[in-house]
């Protein structure tokens, strides 16, 4: 009986393949109901929730597996999470067999613990005087203690989130993606967004539908909409835009608040 339940989940597993879910920042599972003590099943989905992100992408250059190799701190301290899968659904199966599906979430303590370094990232276009607002000249040296801020124009437009329209683009997703111009200028990724805000719910969210992009509450009702040129990266994780739209989302102290809370969307096919 268990060698027919064992085979039963082996061709199971090929028909409900565990995956990671983007759209909602989870690894999402399926397990065929045995007599597993619950313990032990709990830590065997969490195990299985674990190997699948190891294969994601990290970042367009590497693989989680790839940074928690040179990261053996880290990837220990993801081992020592108490982590629990959460049951989100039932099926029933025509031969009797009940499937029960999974979810292990992404957010919270797993982002919180592979998170990469944050922060130090350089506004493309004009800088101004945080105090007078006027605008900085080009190669004058920035006295320490200030942060200049964007120069914002008199018709500058408030939004409420960021679309990247990739369809049609050659694109693999990622834990941290980066949006850079034509010049090869990090315009959102770590360098931009707090952690705080990518632990908690990823550092962006993918559709491939615009009805879900567009009900995503990171976008609101009132987002800058760009359409992306191509991938870049060596894992083509990294989406290019035009020069014009990188300096239309720094225009404002607005608009980099938005990419320090995350709310960035990318509608791929």
């Amino acid at each position: 009986m268990r060698k027919f339940i064992v085979l039963l989940g082996v061709l199971l597993a090929a028909v409900y393949a565990d995956t990671l879910d983007y759209s909602r920042w989870s690894v999402r599972m399926t397990s065929i109901e045995q007599t597993t003590p619950p313990e032990e099943a709990g830590a065997e989905l969490t195990t299985r929730g674990l190997n699948v992100l190891r294969y994601a992408y990290f970042d367009d250059v590497q693989t989680v597996t790839d940074f928690l190799l040179v990261n053996p701190k880290i990837s220990r301290k993801l081992d020592r999470l108490h982590l629990q899968a959460i049951q989100s659904g039932t099926k029933f199966l025509s031969d009797g067999t009940i499937a029960v599906e999974y979810e292990l979430p992404l957010t919270g303590s797993i982002l919180q613990t592979i998170m990469p370094r944050t922060g130090g990232g350089i506004p493309v276009g004009p800088m101004a005087c945080p105090t007078c607002g006027q605008t900085w000249p080009e190669g004058r040296e920035v006295p320490p203690g200030i942060s200049l801020v964007p120069l914002e124009a008199s018709d500058a437009v408030t939004y409420t989130g960021v679309l990247i329209d990739a369809r049609g683009v050659d694109l693999n997703f990622a834990l941290f993606p980066r949006i850079i111009n034509e010049d090869v200028r990090t315009v959102y990724g770590p360098e931009f967004f707090l952690p705080t805000y990518a632990a908690e719910r990823g550092a962006v969210g993918y559709y491939d539908n615009y009805a879900g992009a567009m009900t995503d509450d990171r976008v609101g009702g009132n987002p800058l909409k760009i359409s992306a040129l191509r991938s870049a990266g060596r894992n083509n994780t990294n989406l290019v835009i035009a020069n014009s739209d990188a300096r239309r989302l720094h225009s404002s102290l607005e608009s980099l608040r938005l990419l320090e809370r995350c709310r960035v969307v990318i509608l791929t096919d």
